[in-house]
């Protein structure tokens, strides 16, 4: 599942703000004229139990940043890979997926299960290469760090930063909440020095060496 949860966003349980109707919930920004809602993480009863009062609002406030940075993050550069080209085209699909069936023969079967498999497969397959793509020529573009995922998914920093604030600067990125938009904005800033740096949790960060063969 290589990248899909970081181009297309969070992924995880929904929580009480998510499952509500859209009517009750508290619109925080629209991105690329689609609405997004306040949320709250499905432990935060048990936070504020173990965290002060000022603790557990700051904790709070950096889940939350952290969560609508994921979102808006996901939802403008995949546009923005749409947009440069930067998606495998079908062809090139079909032959990472050839070329997989040849060396796992035995992973790949023909009944129903396998094939909703072979489909999940091939939509995290082209969302995990367009990620790659998007972050390679970003760093080529504005230079800086780069963070994996420990699942492998690619993150141009500088890059990201730079998109977000051209589509905010185009009027794509509203936000109307100015609490969250500072926070958000504080999650997004990266230190040029590499010990201030801070990725994502379960990321780490480096200067790219583009060797794999897995895109152009």
């Amino acid at each position: 599942v290589v990248g899909c949860q970081v181009l297309f966003g969070h992924a995880g349980e929904l929580s009480a703000d998510e499952k509500a109707p859209a009517q009750k919930r508290e619109l925080v920004a629209t991105v690329l004229g689609k609405p997004i809602y306040q949320f709250t993480p499905a432990d935060a009863a048990i936070k504020r139990k173990e965290l002060s009062g000022l603790d557990y609002e700051r904790w709070l406030r950096e889940y939350r940043a952290q969560h609508f940075l994921s979102h808006i993050t996901g939802r403008v550069l995949n546009e923005y890979s749409i947009r440069e080209k930067l998606s495998p085209s079908d062809d090139e699909i079909e032959a990472l997926i050839a070329a997989a069936v040849r060396k796992y023969p035995g992973n790949f079967g023909t009944d129903e299960k396998s094939l909703k498999d072979l489909g999940w497969r091939i939509f995290c397959l082209r969302a995990s290469s367009s990620e790659w793509r998007t972050a390679k020529a970003l760093h080529e573009k504005y230079g800086g760090r780069v963070g994996v995922s420990f699942f492998g998914g690619h993150m141009s920093f500088e890059g990201r930063n730079a998109v977000l604030k051209d589509y905010s600067a185009a009027g794509d990125i509203k936000f109307h909440n100015e609490e969250l938009e500072r926070a958000v904005r504080d999650a997004s800033r990266i230190n040029n020095d590499s010990a201030g740096l801070k990725p994502y949790p379960g990321q780490y960060a480096y200067v790219p060496t583009y060797v794999s063969a897995g895109g152009k």
